[in-house]
């Protein structure tokens, strides 16, 4: 009976490693304009999975929530120019040479978020590279090490994962 309990402890204990999360590179596929994210040829939704895959690893966490925060300026800086915008449409048609200087405001205040833009797009594919380049060591902390020793008044099993 003890070898028996003994040997289903041993089997379940070496099958874990079988059942553990295997981790794959994230790839890019430009599809005209837009960019199509894939993990083992398997869609990734650009917003929600990829971040949160992204973020499993210490390095390219780092990355996306600085890519994440650059996105937000950017995206702050493109909704203050809606504005202006609006603005020069009501003022057209009575001054048209305020509506001309209120689109000049709003075509600054839109170029000035395409540096953020830039960024963030740019630390997106660096923490994807970070992502990809720490697999391995990603993979590591998954091993399982068994050591086994039986004595003379026993036997002992030290399991280190």
């Amino acid at each position: 009976m003890k070898t028996l309990i003994i040997s289903l402890l041993l089997a379940g204990v070496c099958y874990t490693s079988s059942y553990s999360q295997v981790v794959y590179p994230i790839t890019i596929e430009k599809k005209g304009f837009s960019k199509v994210y894939y993990q083992n040829n398997v869609k990734i939704n650009r917003n929600y999975e990829l971040n949160s895959i992204l973020k499993s690893t210490p390095a390219s966490a780092e990355m996306i929530n600085s890519s994440l925060k650059n996105m937000i300026i950017g995206s702050g800086f493109l909704l203050v120019s809606i504005i202006p915008w609006g603005a020069s449409l009501f003022v057209m048609e009575d001054d048209p040479e305020t509506a001309f200087i209120l689109s000049g405001v709003a075509l600054g205040i839109s170029l000035s978020s395409l540096p953020f833009m830039i960024r963030s797009s740019r630390q997106r594919r660096q923490a994807i590279d970070l992502y990809n380049g720490n697999i391995s060591d990603f993979t590591d902390y998954r091993r399982i090490n068994i050591q086994i020793g039986v004595g003379l008044e026993g036997a002992c099993m030290r399991v280190t994962f």
